[in-house]
């Protein structure tokens, strides 16, 4: 509600919008909720918590190569490279 009302205040009709992390989330919300008011979302890094997510997608190829490169990444990256699985 706050993109919209500086979106309205600023008499921006419509707009392309980036997220990374939580503006990711907010910029996917957006895209979803009032999509006559984005045109296009790029969204980077969005949150995820797999427990909503069907069984069958969760053990899906895609899903499984997902997940070992981003616990790849967090253990390059991290500077608590053992806490990935928490």
């Amino acid at each position: 509600s706050d993109v919209l009302g500086l979106m309205d205040f600023l008499k921006i009709k419509k707009a392309a919008v980036v997220g990374w992390s939580d503006g990711a989330i907010i910029s996917l919300d957006l895209a979803m909720n009032h999509p006559d008011r984005i045109s296009q979302v790029f969204a980077f890094g969005a949150n995820s918590n797999p427990d909503g997510v069907k069984e069958s997608a969760v053990n899906s190829p895609t899903f499984k190569i997902m997940k070992i490169r981003a616990e790849h990444e967090y253990q390059e990256l991290s500077p608590t490279p053992t806490q990935f699985p928490e």
